[in-house]
C-alpha cells in the first residue's frame, strides 16, 4: 500500500491495478489489526482509509468526517501522534481547498505535536501560524506562537548541546574506565611479578636447605 501511495503521489503510477492491490493490502492489515486488538494500528489503518476516499476524491466528505472522528478517538486514547498525524492531513487536505478552518485544524496539530514533545514536526505549523496571524494584524496570536517558535528553538538547541555535553561526560568516563583498566592491569603485574620472585626466593631456600642437610649427612658420615 505505502509503495503504491509513494508512486502515485509522486506521479510515477495512476494504474487502477496498483491501486485495487494496494487498497486489498490496507485492508487486510486492517483485518489482522481487528483480530489482534490493536488500537493504534487500527487508527491507523482507519486514517488511511480515509485519506483514501480524500484523496481519491471518491468520498472526500466522508472520508474528511471519518478523518475528524478518528483523530478524536486518538487523542481520547491517548495516542498523541496518531491524532496529531490526522490532523496533519486534516490541515493539508483543507489548505489545499482553501477552506477557512485549516486554520483551526493547524492550531490543533500544533498543540498536539507540543504536547507529545514532537517540537521538530511542529516547528513548520507554528511559523505558518505565526505569519497568517502577524498578517491579518491578530498581535496577541502572532505573539503568541513567535513565542512557541522561539521556545522550540530554545530547547531543541538546548537538547543539542546537552547531547554534546553527554557525548563528552560518556567519552571521560570511558577515559577513566580505561586509566583504571590500566592501572589495574599494572598493579596485576606488579603482584604477578612479586608473586614470582617470592616463587623464586622460596625455591632457594628450600635448595639451600636441602643441600645443608646433605652436607651434614656427608660430614656425619
Amino acid at each position: 500500500y505505502f509503495i503504491y501511495i509513494s508512486n502515485f503521489r509522486a506521479g510515477r503510477s495512476s494504474d487502477l491495478f496498483d491501486r485495487k492491490k494496494a487498497l486489498r493490502a490496507l485492508t487486510t492489515a486492517r483485518q489482522m489489526a481487528s483480530r489482534a486488538g490493536d488500537e493504534r494500528l487500527l487508527l491507523y489503518t482507519g486514517m488511511l482509509q480515509a485519506q483514501e476516499l480524500i484523496y481519491s476524491k471518491t468520498a472526500e466528505a466522508e472520508g474528511v468526517a471519518k478523518l475528524i472522528a478518528l483523530v478524536a478517538d486518538a487523542e481520547r486514547k491517548g495516542y498523541v501522534y496518531h491524532a496529531m498525524y490526522g490532523s496533519s492531513h486534516l490541515v493539508s487536505y483543507k489548505s489545499r481547498s482553501h477552506q477557512a478552518d485549516s486554520i483551526i485544524f493547524r492550531r490543533q496539530m500544533v498543540r498536539l505535536a507540543l504536547q507529545g514533545g514532537y517540537r521538530e514536526l511542529a516547528l513548520p505549523a507554528v511559523a505558518k501560524l505565526y505569519a497568517w496571524y502577524d498578517s491579518h494584524n491578530k498581535i496577541d496570536s502572532a505573539q503568541f506562537y513567535a513565542a512557541a517558535m522561539l521556545d522550540i528553538v530554545e530547547r531543541e538547541e538546548q537538547s543539542k548541546t546537552q547531547g554534546e555535553l553527554d557525548y563528552i561526560d560518556y567519552y571521560m568516563q570511558e577515559k577513566k574506565l580505561r586509566a583504571l583498566q590500566l592501572q589495574h592491569d599494572y598493579q596485576q603485574q606488579l603482584l604477578d611479578r612479586k608473586a614470582i620472585e617470592s616463587r623464586g626466593r622460596y625455591a632457594v631456600i628450600i635448595f639451600l636447605t636441602i643441600l645443608l642437610v646433605l652436607t651434614v649427612l656427608l660430614l656425619v658420615d
